[in-house]
């Protein structure tokens, strides 16, 4: 009533707020003083009230970022500071450990049947105490349609349709991505400055590099938020690094200790990537854009702008990993310029086609390009700096095709009804099916041996129509995938098959080749010859099993 409160009453009102929008609040008390606080994942902890400083110093580190704490003090009309500021302000008191308290997990306190108060209301009888509402007994809204959801834009609700959505969850423009907030870990490994332009030639001219461990006689310099600062320029180290990348050996910051363990992860993890999805997701990270989330940010973000596609290799234990380029094109990191776009109204053209120079792309060019772009923009920069490391662009290549192809996506019936919500066609009644007359043998191809069910499946195929082909593990998935693609090349048609898995394509090819079509699926565009003949064999035994005697 007095418009005034005090550092609990300010937090316990924050609190409130965060807890009825659905966000777990936390309430921390220190030596005189209290602040709030909330988790960003749907977590709490073990016990209501804890006394340890380290569970929450430990997941509001930058990197992790669990947690958050506010000082609730900042938002008030006397002292309205920003969000950002409010977030440092709260940090700082949990550096002094001796002044620590206690703090309370809302969330957990909840699940030990500690229930809001319910409210007292004076009424002309006297109070009155309003319990609270139970959820299944509020007045909703009627539903959405399937195909809309509201979202917030700006501060403003708008329907979005399903392609909306499904770009969102694509694309991810979070600091999760690595893409866009690269952290030092063990699956990445930084080397001592030298010019990336310089690297970049080399590798693409086909050279190999041999990766050593940092000079026993160097420290390193400092870290900035998870990279290492560049070498000055008077560093006796940086003449040495430049003079080794002429002998195709690269420097990292890593002790030879820490190195080999790193190296043999990135190699692991990039072979199985092959393994499980046929593309290797090692790139070497050329350049990086310094970048902060708000203006009143302190910690600093670093994006890779340019990532070079290469292989490690390991020689033998003496020499080590080796690396070189896979002989594929660099690629620009497109979720970054996505992010300016969206995010900071930041649009970088003049890279849509990368420069080139005499060796491969113009690193300089594309570093300035983007400096010209960011150059309003305080304290952000581009660090000429290099790191190995793992990327995957797989979201957003499926993100790039549904944003710029979805009229042409949307022509097919099926695509349309998941977008629409209902379904775009009609729907012919299901018609029993007597397998016995519904073709004739000379009509279909079977070169596995196949039950009912998967015979429906190749017949369905046949004609067209779009199902699901649904069973556990050894029921004879790949065995009717086969047998769905002989047929239709019999049927002298072209099949493209698709999987997300490497594994699943080669149980397929696998049993394409036991039956002698595993180099017609490859050469089909290109040798009719190979087609025909083939045509012939598969007619010719169809044949030869119509005439065999019962029981042969």
């Amino acid at each position: 009533s007095q418009k005034m409160g005090n550092c609990l009453d300010l937090s316990l009102l924050y609190a409130a707020c965060l807890e009825a929008v659905g966000i777990h609040p936390l309430i921390v008390i220190t030596k005189g003083h209290a602040f709030a606080g909330a988790w960003l994942i749907d977590e709490s902890f073990a016990d209501s009230v804890n006394d340890d400083a380290s569970l929450l110093t430990n997941r509001i580190a930058s990197g992790i970022n669990e947690i958050t704490l506010v000082e609730c003090t900042c938002m008030n009309s006397g002292k309205a500071k920003p969000f950002d500021e409010a977030v440092s302000a709260a940090g700082q008191h949990l550096i002094n450990g001796a002044d620590f308290g206690l703090f309370l997990d809302v969330k957990r306190a909840r699940f030990g049947r500690v229930h809001p108060l319910p409210l007292r209301i004076a009424t002309s009888v006297g109070f009155e105490i309003i319990e609270e509402q139970k959820a299944s007994l509020r007045d909703n809204d009627s539903p959405l349609t399937l195909a809309e959801t509201i979202v917030v834009v700006d501060g403003v609700e708008v329907v979005a349709g399903k392609q909306q959505l499904w770009e969102r969850k694509l694309l991810d423009l979070t600091l999760r991505n690595n893409l866009l907030n690269l952290r030092v870990t063990k699956s990445t490994v930084q080397f001592i400055s030298i010019s990336p332009a310089k690297l970049e030639d080399a590798l693409s001219g086909g050279q190999e590099f041999q990766i050593l461990a940092k000079p026993t006689d160097w420290d390193n310099p400092l870290r900035s938020a998870g990279l290492y600062q560049s070498v000055n320029t008077s560093d006796p180290m940086l003449e040495l690094v430049q003079n080794e990348l002429s002998q195709k050996r690269l420097r990292s910051y890593l002790s030879e200790v820490e190195l080999t363990p790193n190296l043999t992860a990135l190699y692991r993890s990039s072979r199985l990537a092959i393994e499980e999805n046929g593309a290797s997701t090692l790139y070497i990270a050329l350049g990086f854009l310094k970048w902060y989330e708000t203006p009143a940010s302190e910690a600093p973000r670093y994006a890779p702008i340019l990532l070079l596609p290469v292989e490690l290799i390991r020689r033998t234990a003496r020499m080590g990993f080796v690396i070189r380029s896979r002989e594929e094109e660099p690629m620009l990191n497109i979720t970054l310029l996505e992010k300016l776009r969206q995010d900071f109204d930041i649009t970088i053209s003049g890279l849509e086609t990368l420069p080139h120079d005499e060796s491969g792309v113009d690193v300089s060019a594309i570093f300035n390009n983007i400096r010209r772009a960011i150059m309003a923009q305080a304290r952000w920069d581009v660090e000429e700096q290099i790191v190995l490391g793992t990327f995957s662009f797989s979201k957003f290549i499926l993100w790039n095709d549904i944003h710029n192809n979805s009229k042409h996506l949307l022509k097919n019936k099926i695509v349309a009804s998941l977008v629409s919500g209902k379904l775009e066609w009609q729907v012919a009644p299901e018609q029993p099916r007597d397998l016995d007359i519904a073709f004739s043998p000379s009509s279909i191809a079977l070169p596995i041996s196949t039950d009912s069910s998967q015979l429906e499946a190749v017949i369905s195929s046949s004609e067209g129509k779009s199902f699901v082909l649904h069973g556990p593990p050894g029921t004879g998935k790949s065995q009717t995938i086969t047998n769905i693609i002989a047929n239709a090349l019999y049927a002298g048609k072209k099949v493209l098959f698709v999987a997300a898995k490497k594994a699943a394509l080669d149980v397929v090819e696998s049993r394409l080749n036991s039956i002698g079509l595993g180099p017609f699926c490859l050469e089909l565009h290109s040798n009719k010859a190979k087609k025909t003949s083939v045509i012939e064999q598969l007619k010719q035994a169809s044949e030869a099993i119509r005439k065999m005697p019962p029981g042969g």
